[in-house]
């Protein structure tokens, strides 16, 4: 059944007006629906609306949808401006699409596996409540609260909201090529923020929510998204200390994105009036944010591929890094080499992905120059400032522990491991400075940042042991055979850790697993208990 309101003829809706089966409600060119106060427009099972061109629903009150039109679409190319739009019931989820203007007060969709398509207008004062719609915006939505299933901002569209809101991880966004999402109060980023990777997208909010876990959580920004933060409170160098902005900064940008200041992002957006209506550019040249550092401790075993003592102290660094930024044309590196448990000669470099040797102007260092330098004759790494071998930048950082702390020929000891062999008193720092030719974002520590050890291995190359994701030698280093790595893989045993914070590990002889008694969770589900190293089962460990 249909029913249709025609050209030039006005439909008022005085009281509550339902409609069963199938009944198609079209509103033609020049028609009109008025909803008065004490009226409301019910769908109910199959029943779904069509407002053509030139047609209008208006009113005090609103349209509600129940039993989610039996997958049947709604469609809007006109007007409809009333109080609000509710979606609920049960069925399969339902498509309303707009290519026109819908202005409501609010919309509240709880049924799962409803879609919102927006190729027109959207101002809503409220989407919010429990709203599981998946909204697809390919032109111009503002809300006060936004809240949503997922959000997908489709290439040259723009989204405001005052507030935006989530309940967990799976409420993720998905910005395409030239799209700006803006926040001008508090965003909640717990949850997956995927940009693209051909162009680039712009994320701009005032405030990150505080939202509790999101250290500790999976959540991330990634791909070439530009993250411009209003408010950049920075606190806590101990990743359960992080203000929602040192998250962001340490942890939640991954793949490439960046932040900014407010203003400097390196965005063009013309408003057009349509789709775009606020628009984006950049007051004047892009600045370069300021560079904020973290501390991350790696630890390694070296007895890879077999387990050995499993104490994870034969080499342990202490790093201090910067976290993210974009714009960068030198980036610093300080590595504190805090304990040596092992009796044999090892080594250590720094292999950073994602840079082209050909941008490399230089590669210095301060601090623990002269120790490097007299290290590396041992003949571990290149003897350079970075290895010549290969298309990949790596750095020696030195090629024998030992050496570093004085002891030559046979005396390797075990320092600071707790054997009370050999005490130290002042720990070895090496600071190395990168500068580059053409600026770049600062390579994260999930995907960028490769710290490895490494010892004299059968034949001419080095045996390297890396984190498990970096599962690949350098030019001049091997793994273990194909045989060995199948074993690793097996057990899903590890040799290296990086932690986001400074690490107590264990004594001599104490194996991780009985000083950390979620390791072994971690170890075998590395996406689970990934704050293992917050809970110390026992007094064999080293503190910093």
């Amino acid at each position: 059944m249909k029913v249709i309101v025609s050209q030039g003829s006005t439909w008022v809706i005085e009281n509550s007006n339902q409609f069963s089966n199938i009944t198609e409600i079209i509103v033609e060119n020049g028609g009109k629906i008025e909803v008065a106060k004490n009226g409301s427009l019910v769908l109910t099972q199959a029943s779904y609306i069509t407002v053509m061109q030139g047609g209008s629903i208006v009113g005090d009150r609103g349209i509600q949808i129940t039993n989610s039109s039996a997958g049947r679409t709604n469609y809007n190319a006109g007007t409809i401006d009333c109080d609000f739009l509710k979606i609920d019931g049960g069925g399969s989820g339902v498509d309303f699409v707009n290519y026109g203007t819908l202005k409501l007060n609010s919309y509240n969709a709880s049924t799962n596996g409803t879609t919102l398509i927006n190729h027109g207008t959207i101002e809503v004062e409220n989407i919010d409540g429990n709203n599981n719609t998946n909204i697809k915006n390919g032109c111009y939505l503002k809300a006060g609260k936004l809240q949503f299933g997922t959000l997908v901002m489709g290439n040259t569209s723009e989204a405001i909201c005052k507030e935006l809101t989530g309940n967990g991880n799976n409420n993720n966004i998905v910005m395409e090529a030239q799209s700006m999402l803006t926040c001008t109060g508090k965003a909640n980023l717990f949850r997956t923020v995927t940009g693209p990777t051909q162009g680039t997208a712009l994320l701009r909010i005032h405030t990150i929510d505080n939202t509790a876990g999101l250290a500790q959580s999976t959540s991330k920004v990634t791909n070439n998204i530009i993250c411009e933060i209003t408010d950049q409170t920075y606190k806590g160098e101990a990743h359960y200390d992080w203000s929602p902005f040192a998250w962001l900064v340490n942890k939640g940008l991954q793949q490439g994105a960046t932040y900014c200041n407010p203003g400097k992002a390196e965005f063009i957006l013309p408003a057009d009036g349509d789709c775009i209506k606020e628009g984006y550019n950049s007051d004047e040249e892009p600045d370069d944010v300021e560079i904020r550092y973290a501390v991350y401790s790696y630890a390694f075993e070296d007895n890879y591929p077999k387990a050995g003592d499993y104490d994870f102290n034969d080499i342990v660094l202490n790093v201090t890094l910067p976290a993210a930024g974009n714009d960068v044309k030198e980036l610093k590196y300080k590595i504190d080499l805090r304990a040596v448990g092992a009796v044999k000669q090892l080594g250590a470099g720094l292999r950073i992905r994602g840079i082209d040797k050909n941008n490399v102007e230089e590669v210095s260092f301060g601090a623990g120059a002269a120790q490097r330098t007299g290290s590396l004759n041992s003949g571990i790494f290149e003897n350079a400032s970075y290895e010549t071998n290969g298309n990949e930048l790596v750095i020696p950082l030195f090629g024998d522990a030992h050496y570093i702390y004085g002891y030559t020929g046979a005396q390797r000891p075990m320092l600071n491991t707790g054997n009370a062999s050999t005490p130290l008193t002042d720990i070895y720092t090496l600071e190395v400075n990168v500068k580059l030719k053409n600026a770049i974002s600062v390579p994260s520590v999930t995907d960028g940042l490769d710290f490895f050890i490494a010892y004299q291995g059968i034949g001419q190359k080095r045996t390297e042991i890396h984190l498990t994701h970096f599962n690949s030698a350098t030019a001049n280093g091997q793994l273990a055979d194909n045989e060995v790595l199948e074993v690793i893989k097996a057990v899903n045993n590890t040799w290296a850790l990086c932690v986001p914070d400074k690490f107590a590990y264990p004594t001599e002889t104490t194996v991780i697993t009985n000083a950390y008694s979620k390791f072994a969770d971690w170890a075998h589900d590395q996406s689970s208990t990934t704050d293992w190293y917050k809970t110390v089962s026992s007094d064999k460990v080293i503190q910093y």
